[in-house]
């Protein structure tokens, strides 16, 4: 360091936005320096840099994405098994609901709806939550990254896209725990303690 027969880095501009004629530019380039003494010790086509650069964040957003499905699974496990007790402390209040003419039907209904409710109340949070930790990711890496935040940018599809897997895992959550409530009988669901 600190000498003056040496430069870290030396960026040239080409006008031709032809990658092919850039590379045989470069390679002339190279050459050019090597023959008059000067050892290059890599060269790099901001291409290059920005392939590489989009390859890091590549492998971030799927290990991101990758922990949203995990944490939705888990969420939709938690949900199921909400329900399920839902059923086991609600026997007798389906058993009167049955002596009254409720249908399978509209049992399933009514613990798939409230499924539905839970669902979008924890996707609504969700996003509210999404928005400030979103920006701070994007500030967070593009400093780690580039030494400069990113531009913050939210995708107004992504919301929807989320909406509709939530929705699906809520409806599978609920399957299960709606069935056993619909398949208990009158008499089953009146002596439960």
């Amino acid at each position: 360091l600190h000498r003056t027969d040496r430069t870290l880095s030396l960026q040239v501009q080409f006008v031709d936005p032809d990658p092919a004629h850039q590379l045989a530019l470069t390679q002339e380039l190279v050459a050019s320096l090597d023959a008059n003494g000067i050892d290059v010790f890599s060269s790099l086509a901001i291409t290059t840099i920005k392939d590489r650069i989009f390859e890091l964040f590549g492998v971030l957003v799927t290990f991101l994405l990758a922990m949203s499905i995990l944490i939705a699974l888990v969420g939709g496990l938690a949900l199921m098994g909400m329900m399920s007790i839902n059923v086991l402390e609600r026997s007798k209040e389906i058993g009167v609901m049955r002596a009254i003419g409720a249908d399978t039907r509209a049992i399933v209904q009514i613990f798939w709806g409230e499924s539905m409710v839970v669902t979008v109340v924890s996707f609504v949070l969700a996003v509210a939550a999404s928005l400030p930790l979103s920006w701070l990711l994007t500030t967070i890496v593009g400093l780690s990254f580039l030494d400069r935040p990113l531009d913050f940018a939210y995708a107004a599809n992504g919301i929807g896209l989320w909406l509709g897997i939530v929705l699906l895992i809520g409806t599978l959550a609920s399957i299960l725990p709606a069935r056993s409530a619909a398949s208990l009988s009158v008499r089953e669901s009146l002596s439960y303690e």
